[in-house]
């Protein structure tokens, strides 16, 4: 099914920017300004976003075309796009991204024509849906694991290089006691925070 493989989500919102300024602030300067500093912030406000493996705005200015010789097809105006991959259905994530980061949302699609504004999350959830494009090739690293497995999986690894280094050289019956207690260790670890690894 397109958008979907396994239990991850592949979403795509495609939204046309405001043309000329308001209030003297011009649209698309202030829109690259605000996606600027955000990939400036660490970590990510994204990270507050449940279920988000992956999320990321780009700017389209023009369409090239394929072939020779090279053209471009003209705009009517500048797009966002919205590409994000994440864990479960796709309404709630939306409420949820709207929950998460209503600042940040707002600072970016004010700037995109037709923006309903944060007060009816239902409204905005509407409004990215119909700017959605069916995804048909996802390429999702994770696709069959949620976003918690992948992060205690990371954090095993990152662990487990630590205990090998530590390992070496040590007698057999020595490591083998380590390992056990390494194993307990990684059953009762807590799930590192997104953005931490």
């Amino acid at each position: 099914m397109a958008n979907i493989d396994g239990q991850s989500y592949a979403f795509a919102a495609l939204t046309p920017i405001l043309t000329g300024s308001t209030q003297g602030v011009i649209h698309v300067a202030e829109l690259r300004s605000v996606l600027a500093r955000l990939n400036a912030e660490s970590p990510s406000p994204i990270t507050k976003v449940p279920g988000t493996h992956f999320l990321r705005w780009n700017i389209i200015d023009t369409m090239p075309q394929l072939g020779f010789p090279t053209r471009e097809d003209p705009l009517k105006s500048k797009y966002l796009l919205l590409e994000t991959d994440f864990d479960g259905d796709r309404d709630a994530w939306i409420d949820g991204f709207a929950t998460a980061v209503p600042d940040l949302i707002t600072a970016i699609y004010r700037h995109c024509a037709g923006f309903p504004g944060l007060n009816d999350p239902a409204t905005f959830r509407q409004y990215l849906v119909a700017a959605q494009l069916d995804t048909t090739l996802d390429f999702a690293p994770y696709s069959t694991q949620s976003l918690d497995r992948v992060l205690r999986a990371l954090e095993t690894q990152r662990r487990f290089v630590v205990f090998a280094r530590q390992a070496q050289g040590r007698p057999d019956a020595e490591v083998r006691v380590a390992f056990s207690q390494f194993v307990e260790q990684l059953r009762d670890m807590p799930t590192p925070p997104p953005g931490t690894l």
